[in-house]
């Protein structure tokens, strides 16, 4: 409950004091942490690991929070929270460079810094993406490789996000012009992270049925139903449908059933079809001016397709060489606004064969695990960001949430029992290492009663916040929606207003239609009479 309290707290602060002061905040928490885990090393071994826990839960947060924009503020505190996993970076190393596939593409990544065009904002890129990789390296190995144990701490950051966001909603911190964002810097951002957290509480209930999965799945879903993420919206449903159809238990019919619904919902859309399919969601051809920008990206990678510009060196917000093509959509937008492109303008068809592989090993990994809760979690946790991925970015840079997640996910798979360690690791990886980390012992505390019924009282006391937070949410969502609404059709024998009288609205009647015409003639007559004049 404290290091939820903890987790809540810290994403509720980067919303409302943003990175200039969270950077310098996060760092001396994580300072601070580590001064505490030293002085009660000695005294209590159940309050270190607590702590060397909430550490690597912060980590997690981080990565979340700073994936829209790889401006790499947070990331010293990222390198604190790796403090914990020191006294493993040789087996960790060790590790990494037997697994491969990460660190393949880490490496594809530097390479690039022989042919980047912005050389400053790749090797930024590349030190960052070294350190996150080397982060959720520990934080996997910290947990044993053990998937279901990952999975459940990453839900739990996802939940205090989730929780956070309500709290700045209910302070009215929580909107992005018109949309809600909650704690993050923009909704799709939140709808990628909330459609993570829809996807873990499912696998959490394809187990075991508990009430907390559940509320927090379903919470997740009217957040992201609100927050009118279409592009998260779509990925995890069409997720959550592949996930239930490959789990059941006939899944080949199942998953025959999908593919032709799928094909046939496409084959039934007319011409020209992703247009259609736009309006059919409610949204403009263009996507939000997406095509516009792959049309862009797509001509400027055509300039250079087999090496692309240089890792993280296309969207910089600065000056780069970029700026002498025409065409260069970098100083315009943020990213290409899908994935798959942004690979080929970063890496070029080189990096996004290295990505393909690494996808590809991921999914090997899977199907050799057999028809088990992890291969069907990897699978839909793939499905589900390369469909998010047609429309957004969540994978490239390396320092995005989105490849975190595919990332500890290939790395525990590769640990698991039924994977392919090499046995030197079996003494460092797996259910002993796991269960060592389980608490022992009793708390011992005195008045642990009192403390208890304060936990219940404050406990309520959120939830009835919570449920302010929610209706001002929602209150503010009304308005902003009533301010949005297009106006009805006027009546018959309605003009629009400015006719006559700017600014107010008139019945349309033949007398006032040919007054208006009288006027304008005459108006019009005038200058033409005045501009005879010598």
């Amino acid at each position: 409950m404290t290091a939820f309290a903890g987790l809540v707290l810290a994403a509720v602060l980067f919303k409302l004091l943003g990175h200039q002061w969270f950077t310098p905040l996060s760092v001396a928490a994580a300072a601070a942490l580590l001064l505490w885990r030293g002085t009660a090393a000695a005294a209590d071994n159940r309050q270190r690991e607590a702590i060397e826990r909430f550490l690597l839960q912060l980590g997690v947060l981080i990565y979340a929070l700073s994936n829209q924009d790889p401006s790499y503020h947070e990331h010293v505190a990222l390198a604190l929270c790796l403090v914990p996993a020191l006294p493993r970076l040789r087996q960790l190393g060790a590790v990494s460079v037997a697994e491969g596939s990460v660190l393949l593409l880490l490496a594809y990544t530097a390479w690039s810094l022989a042919w980047t065009s912005q050389m400053a904002m790749s090797l930024s890129g590349v030190l960052m993406s070294t350190l996150c990789l080397v982060y959720l390296a520990a934080f996997v190995a910290w947990h044993g490789g053990d998937l279901r144990r990952v999975f459940g701490q990453v839900l739990l950051v996802l939940a205090a996000l989730l929780v956070g966001s309500f709290v700045v909603g209910g302070m009215g911190h929580g909107a992005a012009g018109k949309t809600f964002s909650g704690v993050t810097l923009h909704r799709n951002q939140l709808g990628f992270l909330l459609g993570v957290m829809i996807l873990l509480c499912l696998f959490e209930l394809r187990e075991r049925w508990r009430l907390w999965p559940a509320l927090g799945g379903l919470t997740a879903a009217g957040l992201l139903v609100y927050i009118d993420s279409k592009s998260a919206i779509i990925a995890v449903t069409l997720a959550l449908l592949l996930f239930l159809v490959i789990s059941a238990q006939h899944w080949k019919r199942y998953l025959t059933l999908f593919v032709v619904v799928l094909v046939g919902v496409a084959a039934a859309l007319p011409e020209p079809r992703m247009d259609n399919f736009a309006l059919w969601m409610g949204r403009d051809p263009t996507f939000t001016s997406r095509t516009d920008i792959w049309a862009d990206s797509l001509r400027l990678a055509a300039q250079q397709p087999f090496t692309g510009y240089g890792y993280n060196a296309v969207w910089s917000a600065h000056e780069n060489s970029l700026s002498q093509f025409p065409d260069a959509p970098g100083p315009r937008y943020a990213h290409a606004h899908n994935a798959w492109i942004d690979w080929v303008l970063q890496l070029g068809i080189g990096g996004l064969l290295v990505y393909g592989l690494f996808l590809g090993v991921l999914l090997r990994r899977a199907w050799t695990l057999g028809r088990g809760a992890p291969a069907w979690q990897a699978v839909a946790l793939v499905f589900y960001i390369q469909v998010y991925d047609l429309a957004n970015v969540s994978t490239v840079p390396l320092t995005r949430f989105g490849f975190f997640m595919l990332a500890i996910t290939t790395l525990c798979l590769w640990l698991a029992p039924g994977g392919v360690p090499a046995r030197r690791f079996a003494g460092f990886i797996g259910p002993p290492a796991a269960a060592a980390l389980e608490p022992q012992g009793p708390l011992g505390a005195p008045g642990i009663a009192r403390w208890r019924q304060g936990v219940q009282a404050a406990a309520w006391a959120g939830v009835a916040f919570l449920a302010m937070s929610a209706y001002a949410i929602w209150d503010d969502g009304r308005r902003f929606a009533a301010a949005d609404k297009p106006g009805q059709p006027a009546p018959k024998g309605v003009a629009e207003a400015g006719y006559v009288q700017p600014g107010e609205f008139q019945w349309k009647t033949a007398d006032k239609l040919r007054d208006y015409q009288r006027r304008l003639h005459e108006g019009l007559m005038q200058q033409l009479q005045r501009s005879e004049q010598p």
